[in-house]
């Protein structure tokens, strides 16, 4: 394989002119790193796309850790900028802020309408809508889509259940039998999330929760990437461990008294709502945990699957969805940097530099 060198002066100014480049590109497009790859066909030889794709590769690693900060990023590769200042974020600075990220008046007043009714602390995700018209849809509690009880009522809740997390298959009743006269006798309810179980199992299971003697509903857990993160992510919330065999935990051996009630559990066709009491900042670190995992991630699949743990963790969400258009794409990431923007704006203060407003990381 022949190798090409280049001189370090060589190198010197392709990077210079690789650096300009992208600043200009970023300076043109409201959405510019999201789309940063289509910069890459223009530079002509193979030193100055190396040496983009790692100016690209550290852009996105910093909007990742902070939205906006790609933008100061770049300022100090090119040139050191006037010292600025990191200030506390007040209401006044929300305006200039807002101004700072998109001009989209449309886009400027769903963002804010998203943020009032979730809250700082609360989450909020954009798609796309069905329907003609854009729409704002509130989910109180930390939602996982694609769990449904092992039960077949419509809709129901629990309210003050205990949460068990089981990274295991139930076979026999036998397994649980001390479990489910703990909770007969202390008439507290309880979900169990669990990889599965027998039809002996369920049918036991059953039975008991129509006669009411047992409040006890399972819920399956797909054996897959997914659903070994919803386990911990549910166990997390709960303030619980998993009960998994791979650190010597047996079933048969579950004391109730060693798990947490959570508020209440709601049920629905195909997803399980949880309302938390008294643990925001137990989540928060969790949360902080997954998005220091995504700026180690080494592929996109893993950054995919970090980021929506990250975006059902919440005590609010609020579903943005936007109607239907040709410019639907730029409008989806103008929101989604917009809202991002407000969020980390809240937790972690704004950095004046030279009148612009941008949001600080950690």
């Amino acid at each position: 394989m022949n190798k090409i060198l280049y001189k370090k002066e060589d190198i010197s100014l392709h990077l210079k002119y690789v650096i300009e480049t992208t600043f200009q590109y970023m300076s043109t497009k409201e959405n510019a790193v999201q789309d940063i790859q289509e910069l890459k066909k223009v530079f002509e030889n193979e030193c100055q796309r190396k040496l983009f794709d790692i100016l690209a590769h550290h852009l996105m690693k910093s909007e990742i850790s902070s939205p906006n900060s790609s933008d100061i990023f770049i300022n100090l590769l090119r040139f050191s900028p006037k010292k600025g200042r990191v200030k506390v974020f007040t209401r006044r600075d929300v305006t200039k802020l807002f101004q700072s990220i998109t001009s989209n008046r449309e886009i400027s007043e769903i963002a804010e309408k998203a943020v009032l009714i979730s809250g700082f602390r609360g989450k909020i995700s954009v798609g796309a809508s069905p329907t003609n018209s854009s729409l704002l849809e509130l989910k109180k509690g930390i939602c996982f889509e694609g769990l449904k009880s092992s039960f077949s009522f419509k809709e129901s809740s629990l309210k003050d259940a205990k949460v068990i997390c089981i990274d295991g298959f139930i076979e026999s009743v036998s397994e649980i039998h001390h479990l489910l006269d703990n909770l007969s006798n202390s008439k507290i309810p309880a979900i169990l999330f669990v990889r599965g179980l027998s039809e002996e199992v369920v049918h036991t299971l059953k039975v008991n929760f129509d006669r009411k003697t047992v409040i006890c509903v399972p819920v399956i857990v797909p054996y897959d990437i997914d659903g070994v993160n919803m386990l911990n992510d549910i166990a997390v919330i709960s303030k619980n461990d998993v009960v998994s065999s791979l650190k010597g935990d047996l079933i048969s051996s579950i004391n109730i008294e060693n798990f947490n009630e959570v508020e209440e559990v709601q049920f629905s066709k195909n997803e399980v709502v949880i309302l938390t009491k008294g643990n925001s900042s137990n989540i928060d670190r969790h949360i902080n945990h997954l998005q220091h995992k995504i700026l180690n991630a080494e592929n996109d699949a893993t950054v995919e699957s970090l980021t929506k743990r990250i975006k059902r963790l919440g005590s609010n969400q609020v579903r943005v969805l936007l109607a239907e258009d040709i410019n639907i794409k730029s409008k989806l990431l103008s929101l989604d940097k917009y809202i991002r923007s407000i969020k980390f704006a809240s937790s972690y203060g704004i950095f004046d530099s030279n009148g612009k407003i941008i949001v600080t990381g950690k």
